[in-house]
């Protein structure tokens, strides 16, 4: 398909009415957005990864425009609708993209301060059990020595010890 400026006029300005900076990059709803097979007049028959390298496209030959145009102060360029559009979608993504990174970064700290919240808890946990055996370990040796589990050669010594006695 042969690009025109109507072509790139309508692709921007679709782009622009459906937001789809809005949705997280590389999600289903942000590929659902644009269906530009169904216009008729100019005909588009493309692909969403051809909408989304021609759109790149766009947008990289804007940056290295204005760029240029920043660098040569002196030369006053009028700004077509496509220039305006692409002006506009770059700054609604570059605000898209710093919430996205705000989210991130919040959800970041979220998960710091939990796992932070766990380590104290865990520690307590253990702190608390340390100490419990501590403490049913010092009952024990108050009550002298340990007992132990009788054995059954004890309890033959024992008969044993009786006979005799009872022999004797």
């Amino acid at each position: 398909m042969q690009w025109t400026d109507e072509h790139h006029t309508l692709l921007l300005r679709e782009i622009l009415a459906t937001e789809p900076f809005k949705y997280k990059p590389r999600t289903q709803q942000r590929i659902n957005l644009c269906s530009f097979n169904d216009v008729t007049n100019p005909a588009f028959t493309v692909t969403q990864r051809a909408v989304k390298d021609k759109f790149c496209l766009l947008k990289e030959k804007r940056i290295a425009k204005k760029k240029e145009q920043d660098k040569a102060s002196s030369i006053d360029v009028e700004e077509t609708e496509i220039d305006v559009l692409l002006e506009e979608i770059i700054e609604k993504e570059k605000y898209s993209q710093s919430e996205y990174k705000d989210k991130d970064e919040e959800h970041e700290r979220k998960v710091e301060k939990g796992k932070a919240t766990a380590a104290v808890m865990r520690q307590k946990v253990m702190e608390s059990l340390g100490e419990t055996l501590k403490r049913s370990g010092k009952d024990s040796e108050e009550s002298g020595e340990e007992k132990k589990r009788s054995k059954c050669s004890e309890a033959i010594d024992t008969y044993r010890a009786k006979m005799s006695k009872v022999s004797s």
